[in-house]
């Protein structure tokens, strides 16, 4: 396995990577570990098997201080997705996130340096960081509005709070 990043080259990260890559159920052994470059909060790598990629992110515990709870919102609401988008006949594995599991089934895994999770690489998609034409920002908002109508009828109650009062914006 090959690590590419901007710090810790050694044997120690190559240890520690191949450990938390072999916490998850894939299929194949991870061959070469990238960091994605992107995110200002979540340590994020693109992992590469042979016949797959994932992303592959150390979640920040400052920040989120329950993972397992954010983990399990996500997955309520990416379940959501996934229906709507097949019911509208998209493609609910390009449509929205698919989960790697943890060996112990969970959808994280715990690794010495901290809590992992990892989804499927979508390929051919660009994630627009800051928009540079109308027409980025057009397709941005038509994006987070087709998000926004798949989720109008989901049942929040069933969420976790994870970060409290972030949205009280009275705080």
């Amino acid at each position: 396995m090959e690590y590419l990043g901007r710090k810790r080259k050694g044997k120690k990260m190559m240890d520690s990577l191949r450990t938390i890559t072999d916490g998850f159920n894939l299929t194949e052994k991870a061959e070469q570990i990238k960091p994605l470059g992107i995110g200002n909060i979540n340590s994020s790598f693109v992992v590469k098997c042979k016949s797959a990629k994932y992303v592959l992110q150390r979640i920040n515990t400052d920040v989120f201080q329950d993972p397992y709870g954010m983990m399990n919102n996500i997955r309520l609401v990416t379940e959501h997705l996934k229906k709507k988008i097949a019911e509208e006949g998209g493609d609910p594995e390009r449509g929205t996130l698919s989960f790697v599991t943890a060996k112990d089934g969970s959808l994280c895994h715990k690794a010495e340096d901290g809590i992992y999770r990892m989804y499927s690489f979508i390929d051919d998609v660009t994630t627009i960081q800051n928009t540079k034409s109308s027409d980025e920002a057009y397709r941005t908002a038509y994006a987070f509005g087709e998000f926004q109508r798949r989720l109008s009828d989901f049942n929040p109650d069933c969420l976790t709070e994870t970060i409290p009062d972030f949205h009280n914006t009275q705080k």
